[in-house]
């Protein structure tokens, strides 16, 4: 194999790792556009749980929802703590969610487990 075609694999390469955390960020930062409603009229759009119901909704939105004991827990303390403490145990949340995932038989390699914090911080972001 010459140079040039290892340097093509490569990038290649490089792109199939790159590819789906940027699919996934773009896919997050779409969101569907509001209607305006006539002044006096009341949202009919409940307000949110909190961040684990956002990251459910995320998940579920990508096809890569379950039924998983562990991943409703996780989703139901998130939302009962609030905003506030997800930030201070991202860490902790993130291992968490990506443990679940690997239990679920999900491959979570490096780009994968950016993905993940990238959800988080956008659940975050969007129950405020």
């Amino acid at each position: 194999m010459n140079q040039q075609s290892e340097n093509a694999i490569r990038t290649f390469s490089l792109l199939a790792k790159v590819l789906p955390i940027c699919i996934v960020a773009i896919a997050l930062m779409v969101q569907p556009a509001q209607a305006q409603q006539p002044a006096g009229i009341v949202n009919a759009i409940a307000p949110t749980g909190g961040p684990g119901t956002e990251m459910t909704k995320m998940i579920n939105r990508l096809g890569l929802g379950s039924d998983c004991g562990r991943c409703k827990a996780l989703a139901a303390q998130m939302d009962a703590n609030g905003s506030q403490w997800v930030r201070n145990n991202f860490d902790s949340i993130a291992a968490r969610t990506i443990s679940n995932a690997e239990n679920l038989g999900h491959r979570m390699g490096p780009v994968r487990r950016t993905g993940v914090r990238l959800l988080i911080r956008r659940s975050i972001w969007r129950s405020r």
